[in-house]
Order: structure tokens, then C-alpha cells, then sequence
């Protein structure tokens, strides 16, 4: 404490004289631990949610669910996420998705609300994971290969997805926690330090 107190009224008698510059040039090259701070969205209404059929496979966003995501514009808490991302390893932001349709819509839908509000485009990484993706084996929780996701939504970055993604019998993903588990050790990973995660209700759960 002693010591502590020392270097605090060194620092405060330095920075009140001319060396004051050199200071803050130490103090820039400091490690200071920055928190990470993400938000966990679920996806807007889909196609299976308004018509209660869970046999539609990979159902896209109705027309509401893309308004209920384009509406995330008027949360402060996310448009400050992405009006303000750059490229500064504290202001950097990272979109991280389901793989599943309606989760993609909903961040494609969630960045053209914001872009449209303040007339540029988002500015941050979108990336689709697979481990985000719905816990059931029921057709509206299957999904497609990579390579159609790609084209049809080629703003993401599919390299974490492989084919047969969604089969929930493959040896490592059988049990939702094991993938949720396994998520939030590649979230901590992540050099952003703000990350938005787009999925769904049973996968939140387990988080």
C-alpha cells in the first residue's frame, strides 16, 4: 500500500510538469485489460414460428421477423456496437450467427436497419458458427451445406462450417451443452471486444 501510495503521488507530480508527455506515452504502452462485452439475440419470427409447422426445413424470416430485426436499430446498446465499429482493437465488432437461415436473416436484417439510420454500411466481421445452431434434429433445425449458405449469403464468413453441420449425431455434437461449451472457449478466443451472437431460445439456455 505504501508503495502504491508512492507511485501515485509521483505520477500526479510528473504529470504536472513539463515530462507529463512522456507519461502518457508509457501509460499508452501499457497492457490495460479491456472487458469484452456481447449480446445475445434471438433470431426474429421465422416461417415455422408464425404457421406452428416444424416441418418446414430451414425456414426463412416471415416479413414481421425481418422488421422485428431491422427494429434493433432503436436499441442503443447494439447501434452503438456497430454505428461505432472500427478498427481499433477496442472498438471492433464481430457478428457471430447460427448457421441456420433464420439466424443469417436476422443479422443481415439487423445491419440494414442500422446502415439505413445512419446512411453507411455496418462496418464489422460476420461469421456463421456452427456450434449457435438449434438444439432439435426436427426439419426447421436442419440446415444446409456451406456451399449454398455461401452463395446466398455471401457477406459471411463460413469457414468455421462443414458439410453435415446440422447432423446432430456426428461424433462431438450430440450434446447441446458440449457445443455450447465448446462456443463459449472460441467466444473467449476472439481477439473483439464487442461480439453480438445471433441464435436461438434452447442454445441461450444452456449459455
Amino acid at each position: 500500500f505504501r508503495n502504491r501510495k508512492k507511485m501515485e503521488m509521483k505520477v500526479k507530480i510528473l504529470d504536472a510538469d513539463s515530462r507529463s508527455p512522456q507519461i502518457a506515452r508509457t501509460l499508452d504502452q501499457l497492457e490495460v485489460p479491456v472487458p469484452k462485452l456481447v449480446w445475445f439475440i434471438r433470431h426474429g419470427e421465422a416461417e415455422h414460428n408464425s404457421q406452428g409447422d416444424w416441418g418446414i426445413r430451414d425456414p426463412s424470416l416471415t416479413q414481421n421477423g425481418r422488421k422485428q430485426a431491422r427494429a434493433l436499430k432503436h436499441d442503443a446498446l447494439v447501434r452503438g456496437a456497430l454505428a461505432g465499429s472500427g478498427s481499433g482493437k477496442f472498438t471492433q465488432t464481430l457478428i457471430v450467427t447460427s448457421p441456420l437461415r433464420r439466424a443469417l436473416q436476422t443479422a443481415q436484417s439487423m445491419a440494414e436497419g442500422i446502415a439505413g439510420s445512419f446512411g453507411t454500411m455496418v462496418n464489422c466481421r460476420m461469421v456463421a458458427h456452427p456450434d449457435l445452431q438449434e438444439t432439435s434434429d426436427s426439419p426447421c433445425d436442419t440446415g444446409h451445406p456451406p456451399t449454398l449458405l455461401e452463395s446466398e449469403f455471401p457477406e459471411f464468413d463460413f469457414s468455421c462450417v462443414k458439410d453435415g453441420w446440422w447432423d446432430k449425431s456426428r461424433p462431438g455434437n450430440e450434446q447441446r451443452l458440449e457445443r455450447v461449451y465448446r462456443f463459449s472457449e472460441w467466444l473467449a478466443s476472439r481477439p473483439e471486444k464487442r461480439i453480438i451472437c445471433i441464435a436461438h431460445a434452447d442454445v441461450f439456455r444452456g449459455l
